[in-house]
């Protein structure tokens, strides 16, 4: 396997996270608004109303299935209310980013589809998260979870599929097959693109450190590591496979969070049928419940 480690080719990786287009104005302020708790709705519907397209693709969720909800909503400011702020900006990332991985990520040999996919389901697993751990975990961790792998969407011209796999089943950990090939993780490249986007330094904090390597990570890092998780294995199920430290750190961020396990993931897997993703249950979530 050519390993491809030199600082020129580093220093290229950093330069093409900076050259990504910067995201609409309307949802980098919508991303500062709404990592404030005390902003007032009507000023989020303000912003919101800048934006035309966010408009309808918040219209569209919220009135689709994924709302959870039988009655339709006609207003800017209703939808807000129905999918709550933390998922608006959610949704506007994903509009607004949802071209950047058309092609898919050849370096990875994933799909479009199942980039977004897992990036969703991740957000929805988080969004449970934030609601259970109200006052212990800032909303915004829901933004983090949604762009947690935007960084491999740069870093994707860099691998190759078959040396990216073959160093993946080496190691059996993403990052540390990243690094090898490339001297990078994509959560490092993410939280450039992040940086680069000028969003709230908590989201770009998570977003670097949601792979959980060095053990610095803020606990909203250490949160999206644990909705990634959560998101992999009840898609996966039984083919789903995890080294025994990576079991060991999601378990204790559930215990720093205090959650109610079996609860948690028994919601976690009821939301995500709800938006109609295939859930496939491993019966002890790997030693989780």
């Amino acid at each position: 396997m050519q390993l491809r480690t030199t600082i020129g080719f580093h220093n290229a990786i950093i330069d093409a996270a900076e050259q990504i287009r910067p995201l609409p104005q309307t949802v980098t302020k919508l991303a500062q608004l709404v990592a404030d708790p005390n902003t007032p709705i009507e000023e989020i519907t303000s912003t919101v109303q800048e934006d035309p397209a966010l408009v309808s693709a918040l219209l569209r969720e919220a009135n689709s299935a994924a709302s959870g909800a039988a009655d339709g909503v006609g207003t800017v400011e209703q939808a807000i209310v129905r999918l709550g702020s933390a998922r608006t900006v959610a949704i506007a990332f994903s509009s607004s980013l949802s071209d950047l991985a058309e092609e898919g990520l050849d370096g990875y040999g994933i799909g479009s589809d199942d980039f977004w996919s897992h990036s969703r389901a991740t957000m929805f697993v988080a969004e449970i998260l934030a609601i259970q751990c109200r006052g212990r975990l800032d909303r915004s961790v829901v933004t983090a979870a949604i762009l947690h792998d935007v960084g491999k969407v740069v870093l994707s011209q860099y691998l190759e599929a078959g040396h990216y796999k073959a160093a993946l089943s080496d190691t059996g950990n993403e990052a540390v097959a990243e690094r090898i090939l490339v001297d990078i993780d994509h959560g490092e490249v993410g939280a450039m693109l992040a940086a680069h986007w000028r969003l709230p330094s908590p989201i770009v904090e998570a977003i670097h450190g949601h792979l959980c390597l060095d053990g610095g990570e803020t606990m909203m890092a250490r949160a999206v590591h644990l909705a990634d998780f959560v998101a992999y294995a009840l898609l996966a199920g039984d083919a789903y496979i995890e080294d025994p430290a990576r079991i060991e750190r999601v378990s204790r961020t559930m215990d720093q969070l205090y959650l109610d396990r079996a609860k948690f993931l028994e919601r976690c897997e009821r939301r995500l049928e709800e938006v109609g993703f295939s859930v496939d249950p491993v019966e002890s979530l790997l030693g989780l419940r």
